[in-house]
């Protein structure tokens, strides 16, 4: 079983031909076909849209004085090597059906687990998430295997996805239906584990009532914050959802959906033609936006992301306020965007279609730095902590490089 963001990583420029046809506009625009948030116990919420008519953003934001070009501080070499997860200084990564950790100042690894065809999907409160056919919970500063949970169902196809809050562990889990399986099967639960001790506080049914269209849902991502807990559906879907596991709003739909965000007190959903920014509470919208759409990232109430681009024409890439929906800046991008991450001053976008590369940004004005050689083969994997960019980059070798950040 593969995680959304492994095979986003094996797309790669496929993804990015995808985003390119859907042409860049310094504009925001409303999708009226955007579906209404609906509640458990309500009739349905109408949806409330904000369009941005005036930005501030020009049409090419300039280099930025400082160059970077940096060379690796450390470098780790393998023949397949997963997307890097930062956290307490130290960097996680599934190299060769192994999940190493590495010091996150000098690449030195500091324990390794074996997870044949596994992948990571979470770290944090200490504990990272690992999945092979189901969730492992390790300690993430030994590698001490803390727990397992087997994901349900008769089938291969299973799909899951961690988030984790307070000393909680939110597991969205499913299973495809087919001719075989139970037809009394549930196709999309939530369960909630004790972070560390793995014990079982519930298991609630998240697919909705009386609806044969969408019988199953297939998790791709899931948050969990003070607010509650928001899983989204890898083909089309969002719903919010208390800590208890009772849905409060859902809402469907067509598109494919990728991994949402939380910024200025909205859920930032991307689709494969824009975001759609919902209120927490109710679900509904508060703006949209086709500058962004696919992949997003978000630091200090402000939305990043790339949308348009092709092998003839130019992608953005653009910086938008998650509160008013507002463009901060925007920035041609030569070729097609991908992989986007957020964090410590700094906005990094993986290129494809023309020179594969790696862009870097300041987040607030928005100016270029220097480019880096990306990865030849696939959208690479990135992360950012501890004033350096992590990058995954895909060729005969992969490796995993760590580039001190300007």
């Amino acid at each position: 079983m593969r995680s959304r963001r492994s095979v986003l990583a094996a797309l790669g420029s496929g993804l990015a031909a995808l985003a390119g046809c859907n042409a860049a506009d310094d504009t925001a625009t409303t999708d009226s076909s955007t579906p209404t948030a609906t509640t458990t116990s309500t009739p349905p919420a109408t949806s409330t849209t904000t369009t941005s008519t005036e930005t501030t953003a020009t049409d090419d934001v300039v280099d930025c004085e400082t160059s970077w070009g940096p060379e690796p501080s450390w470098t780790v070499e393998g023949p397949a090597v997963g997307g890097p997860h930062v956290a307490s200084g130290r960097v996680h990564a599934v190299v060769a059906d192994e999940l190493r950790a590495f010091a996150s100042s000098d690449g030195a690894v500091q324990w390794r687990q074996p997870v044949p065809d596994g992948s990571v999907y979470a770290v944090s409160g200490g504990v990272l998430f690992a999945g092979d056919g189901g969730v492992t919970a390790f300690d993430a500063a030994s590698g001490e295997r803390l727990w397992s949970f087997t994901l349900p169902g008769e089938t291969r196809a299973k799909w899951a996805a961690v988030a984790v809050h307070d000393d909680t562990a939110y597991v969205a889990a499913a299973q495809a239906p087919t001719a075989s399986t139970d037809p009394d099967t549930v196709y999309g639960r939530l369960y909630r584990f004790a972070l560390r001790s793995g014990d079982q506080r519930g298991v609630d049914d998240l697919t909705p009532d009386g609806d044969e269209a969408v019988d199953w849902l297939k998790p791709l991502s899931v948050l969990a914050d003070d607010t509650g807990v928001y899983v989204t559906r890898e083909t089309g879907g969002v719903l919010g959802a208390t800590h208890d596991g009772s849905v409060r709003w859902r809402r469907e739909g067509d598109d494919w959906y990728y991994e949402a965000v939380r910024a200025g007190g909205v859920l930032v959903q991307p689709q494969s033609r824009q975001v759609t920014a919902l209120d927490v509470e109710t679900g509904e919208t508060a703006w949209t936006d086709d500058r962004l759409d696919m992949q997003v990232a978000a630091a200090d109430d402000v939305v990043y992301g790339t949308s348009g681009g092709s092998p003839q024409t130019y992608a953005t890439v653009t910086a938008v306020d998650a509160i008013t929906g507002d463009a901060r800046w925007t920035s041609k991008l030569d070729g097609c965007g991908g992989s986007i991450v957020a964090g410590g001053g700094v906005v990094a976008t993986g290129v494809g279609c023309r020179k594969s590369r790696v862009d870097l940004y300041d987040a607030t004005t928005g100016c270029r730095y220097d480019d880096v050689d990306g990865s030849p083969d696939a959208q690479p994997g990135l992360a950012v902590g501890d004033g350096t960019l992590y990058a995954t980059r895909h060729a005969d070798t992969d490796e995993l490089v760590a580039l001190p950040l300007p």
